[in-house]
């Protein structure tokens, strides 16, 4: 059976809905907002990437090919005029996952993990929504 993508989201959710405070204290509050984002874009790009081999003919880069999964679907998806807003979107959701997934210190420019995490569960509803009204 198919994993359903949707499901990371209801997880970056119910981790984002977690009373942090009343949790295991030695977890801290950033590994939770950290892993929302982790979870909200993985969600995010495993259903926009199966929507876009369904449904417009996109092929997965071959392995002998340098450019990685990722940009190869975002770039797809910010050259086709009816997807590029949710290539841009899925963008965005990619260097924050990579920020929270890789940096020590998440630099002030990408903001703070608190709005973060919440603008990651916006950003990956959006672009579910709009796959799934285009399905």
């Amino acid at each position: 059976m198919t994993f359903d993508w949707k499901k990371y989201l209801k997880l970056a959710e119910f981790i984002n809905s977690i009373d942090k405070q009343s949790e295991n204290e030695n977890i801290g509050d950033e590994a939770f907002y950290r892993c929302t984002v982790s979870r909200a874009y993985y969600s995010a790009f495993c259903y926009t990437r199966n929507y876009a081999i369904s449904h417009l003919n996109y092929k997965r880069p071959t392995e002998n090919r340098k450019e990685n999964a990722h940009n190869h679907l975002i770039n797809f998806l910010r050259d086709n005029a009816g997807t590029a807003s949710i290539g841009s979107k899925l963008l965005r959701l990619k260097e924050w996952r990579k920020c929270c997934d890789y940096c020590d210190i998440i630099p002030s420019g990408v903001g703070n993990i608190k709005f973060l995490s919440a603008g990651a569960i916006l950003y990956a509803n959006e672009i579910i929504k709009f796959v799934d009204e285009k399905s």
